[in-house]
């Protein structure tokens, strides 16, 4: 990667945004950064591993997911922007990945250490701002949404997964097995429950797997 092109990229970046060329210059300079290439179906990261470092998604497209109900079920999208991974479990108390991150396609990361942000953070407000942004980000999504919903069936339990563990520009989104929900809520519930939202074109089944074909439209639906 050029010169020209680290900078356009990392100032690209919503940790560096606002962020000026000489900063961005002072960074490359001080920082020992690292670039890792993946190729398809490689693990970059594991769910429950500890957060050692922030990674950068430059290009290229990975799978995110994460178990939920004691491991019974996985979530699993796709998400090829660029994009700071582990930055919201970089800290606190339980500082460990929620997904396991897969290489889709051929994956450039960009890493450097969490001491180095650390000390990136403490050298100008920016970088500090722009993480307490992202931080109330996340915790704001799920305090602003979860409040409407008015249903209690799975559309909800469905509609706060994708809150917690999906974002806007998530594509691909899948859970299974549909058959452990039916066992852990109740095969009647669970299969009217998908026969309405099959009606709607807001989900699609698929080999045991429940595919979201409309993620706004099936929170919206939740809160209806």
């Amino acid at each position: 990667m050029n010169t020209k092109t680290m900078y356009e990229t990392l100032m690209d970046l919503p940790l560096f945004k606002g962020v000026s060329a000489d900063h961005i210059s002072s960074f490359l300079e001080k920082t020992s950064i690292e670039f890792h290439r993946f190729t398809q179906g490689d693990i970059i990261v594991t769910q429950g591993e500890p957060v050692r470092s922030l990674k950068f998604l430059l290009s290229g497209e990975i799978n995110l997911c994460t178990r939920v109900l004691n491991g019974k079920v996985q979530i699993s999208s796709k998400f090829d922007g660029h994009e700071a991974i582990g930055a919201t479990r970089l800290f606190g108390m339980h500082p460990l990945y929620e997904f396991t991150i897969e290489a889709a396609e051929n994956v450039s990361i960009m890493e450097f250490s969490k001491e180095k942000y650390i000390s990136l953070l403490q050298s100008d407000p920016i970088y500090m701002l722009n993480f307490a942004n992202l931080l109330s980000m996340n915790v704001h999504k799920a305090s602003e949404t979860f409040p409407h919903f008015t249903r209690m069936d799975l559309s909800r339990v469905l509609a706060e997964w994708l809150v917690l563990f999906t974002g806007r520009k998530s594509g691909e989104i899948r859970i299974g097995k549909l058959s452990t929900l039916a066992e852990v809520y109740g095969e009647g519930m669970v299969r009217n429950n998908i026969d309405q939202l099959l009606s709607l074109s807001l989900i699609s089944v698929v080999e045991n797997e429940i595919f979201i074909s409309d993620r706004e439209a099936l929170i919206e639906y939740a809160m209806s």
